[in-house]
């Protein structure tokens, strides 16, 4: 660990056991290849026009370009998936070329399980609020259960990078908007809850459910995706300065 200009920065560049998914999202432009880096499998399937860009990346040769109508990548249910108590990392870089207008929600990554939107599902979002933008991470175990609710203001531009990431630690966790969790809000706590064992594909830039897409998709471009087992930081941090390796 290093500490620079007061905030923790957990060095978590490492492609090791704990990666469950990794994808960096390089290649040539409109290829619709999705590879997993992390030695898993998880390779990713382009749904209704997603593809890679040459245009736009982060790091590396490209990035996924989604067009925020009806665009995702799934990736098949697996048990790596099924974090139950335990700690996880989730992270990506994001390039909206929109912002959600006022009521609206653009899904960055989500699963589910069942058919309706009232049933069991995890979402990661960027969230209009009356104005206000907020990245969102919310699971329900059920229309009547909670696991968690973390909310952190989401100052984003359009056209940017941003980095994403949702942290579980313990009966605590975050999410952080390039790094910030400062205004990160618990409003529901994981607690002791478990994480749903969830049975529809793992999607990015969309949610899904068996009757179809919910709501708005992600409009824009996102790299270099990261689901890890364990908490890669405890607090604010220096947002990756390179691909993982």
């Amino acid at each position: 660990m290093v500490t620079l200009f007061g905030r923790r920065w957990f060095e978590s560049s490492l492609n090791d056991s704990n990666t469950k998914v990794l994808l960096h999202l390089d290649g040539t432009h409109g290829s619709t290849v999705i590879t997993d880096s992390s030695g898993n499998g998880h390779n990713g399937t382009c749904v209704n026009g997603a593809s890679l860009t040459t245009a736009q990346q982060k790091f590396g040769t490209a990035s996924l370009i989604l067009d925020g109508v009806n665009d995702y990548v799934s990736i098949a249910d697996h048990a790596d998936f099924a974090f139950g108590s335990g700690d996880f990392t989730i992270d990506k870089w994001i390039r909206p070329k929109t912002i959600p207008t006022p009521g609206n929600t653009y899904y960055l990554m989500g699963q589910t399980s069942g058919v309706s939107s009232a049933s069991i599902y995890m979402i990661l979002s960027l969230t209009n609020i009356l104005g206000t933008v907020y990245v969102d991470f919310f699971v329900q175990n059920g229309p009547a259960t909670s696991i968690c609710l973390y909310r952190t203001p989401a100052p984003i531009s359009a056209n940017t990078w941003h980095h994403v990431a949702v942290v579980r630690n313990g009966t605590t966790g975050f999410v952080a908007l390039d790094g910030n969790m400062s205004g990160s809000s618990e409003l529901v706590a994981f607690g002791s809850n478990a994480m749903p064992d969830f049975t529809n594909i793992l999607t990015i830039g969309a949610l899904w459910y068996a009757a179809g897409l919910s709501s708005v998709p992600f409009d824009g471009c996102i790299d270099e995706v990261r689901i890890k087992l364990g908490a890669a930081w405890k607090g604010s941090f220096v947002p990756p300065a390179r691909a993982y390796k």
